[in-house]
C-alpha cells in the first residue's frame, strides 16, 4: 500500500480498492477530493486501511477525514513512517487510537485470506 487516497487514482483489486495517495499538486487531504466519498461509497467500501508516510501529515489528515466520512479506519503501524521516532510513537500511541484501529500488515493480510 502506498499512502492511500486520491479518488482519481483508484485501482480495483481482488481484496478491494487500492488508492494511491501521490498527488502531483501537493494535496494530502481527501476533503479537497470531492469524488473520494462517492468512489468509496459506489464500491461499497466500509473499511479503509492506511499505510505510507508521513504519519503526522498525510496519514493523519487522510485517515481522520475517512473517519469523518464514516469509514472504519485501520492504520498499519508497521507500514507508516514519521519524520522522527518520537513523532511516530506519539501519533500511534496517542492520536490514532482516538479514531482508528491500530494494526499491522500481518494481521490484515491474515484477515484477507
Amino acid at each position: 500500500l502506498d499512502g492511500l487516497l486520491g479518488a482519481a487514482d483508484v485501482v480495483v483489486r481482488d481484496v478491494g480498492l487500492l488508492l494511491d495517495g501521490h498527488h502531483r499538486d501537493g494535496r494530502v487531504n481527501p476533503r479537497r477530493e470531492r469524488d473520494l466519498d462517492r468512489v468509496l461509497g459506489e464500491k461499497g467500501v466500509k473499511n479503509v486501511i492506511f499505510a505510507g508516510a508521513v504519519t503526522s501529515v498525510c496519514i493523519d489528515s487522510t485517515a481522520r477525514a475517512a473517519y469523518e466520512f464514516g469509514y472504519r479506519v485501520f492504520i498499519l503501524e508497521d507500514c507508516t513512517a514519521a519524520r522522527t521516532d518520537s513523532e511516530q510513537e506519539f501519533f500511534c500511541g496517542v492520536v490514532f487510537p482516538t479514531y482508528a484501529t491500530l494494526t499491522n500488515a500481518e494481521t490484515i493480510a491474515n484477515s484477507l485470506n
